[in-house]
């Protein structure tokens, strides 16, 4: 074989794997493309459905939403609808349901349905399809479920605590926990345990302060106390102690330290004399 069959053969089968790995590259991101133009075409039909509903409420729509989305179709786009802001209803614990999606009474505006639009065309919500909405709202209702406990024990306990005198003590209404299930008491337990700081309280009249509370009580509801109430009360408390314990050997190597000099100081006295 000459060197001219040799090149040639080489360049062929170069020019060939490169037009193979680029058609290949082609065609499955052509595939990709066209599979999430589909999935943007079953969103913007649900959003057609609520369009026809404008002056109306979107629970108005819920029968024809239903029917006219089968359960796929419904499993896909509805975490990216909800996110977008359909009013979709979910409070029931374990009890949402892709048979029977319910919406709230909120009214329908064409302006909103067509930002929405404007929001699915633009590919601005395909990170969102296929997250699954069974798991997505039955796990979001158990949050909520848990932020209302936490904060019915700030409102109808800690709002009527005191701390005493000596500010050793924070004194609490008498058999608080009559209000609370077993279950519940486990995160009324944590959120106690969490919130007893004299920081709290008023220096003068002992009473809770009420703007930190209320504070406190706008951070529960956007979800940044949700790490507390997803822990079981006695590994919160056995972790708490464990820090109570640190802090005081802490406080002892501290103060030794601080007392190490003066006793030098003291002896380098005596020895002057």
């Amino acid at each position: 074989m000459d060197i001219d069959t040799i090149i040639i053969s080489c360049a062929t089968a170069f020019l060939g794997g490169i037009a193979g790995t680029y058609g290949s590259s082609y065609f499955i991101t052509r595939k990709q493309e066209k599979r999430q133009e589909n999935i943007r075409k079953i969103a913007l039909r649900a959003l057609d459905i609520f369009k026809n509903y404008t002056g109306k409420t979107y629970h108005d729509a819920e029968s024809e939403f239903n029917i006219k989305l089968n359960i796929t179709e419904k499993r896909i786009i509805l975490v990216a609808l909800y996110k977008i802001g359909i009013p979709i209803f979910a409070e029931n614990i374990g009890k949402f349901s892709l048979e029977n999606v319910s919406f709230m009474s909120n009214e329908v505006t064409e302006k909103e349905i067509i930002n929405m639009e404007s929001q699915i065309d633009n590919g601005n919500c395909d990170n969102l399809f296929f997250e699954d909405p069974e798991d997505y709202f039955n796990s979001n209702i158990l949050n909520k479920y848990k932020r209302s406990i936490a904060i019915s024990f700030i409102e109808n306990v800690l709002k009527n605590s005191r701390i005493s005198d000596d500010e050793q003590r924070i004194i609490y209404p008498e058999n608080w926990w009559d209000d609370f299930s077993l279950g519940e008491m486990n995160i009324a337990c944590v959120i106690k345990v969490k919130l007893a700081d004299s920081i709290l309280y008023d220096k003068n009249t002992k009473n809770i302060k009420k703007e930190k509370i209320d504070r406190i009580i706008n951070e529960i509801k956007i979800g940044l106390w949700d790490t507390y109430l997803d822990w079981p009360y006695e590994a919160f408390s056995n972790v708490q102690t464990q820090k109570s314990a640190a802090d005081t050997v802490l406080d002892m190597i501290r103060n030794q330290q601080y007392q190490q000099p003066a006793i030098q100081q003291e002896t380098n006295n005596d020895a002057a004399k």
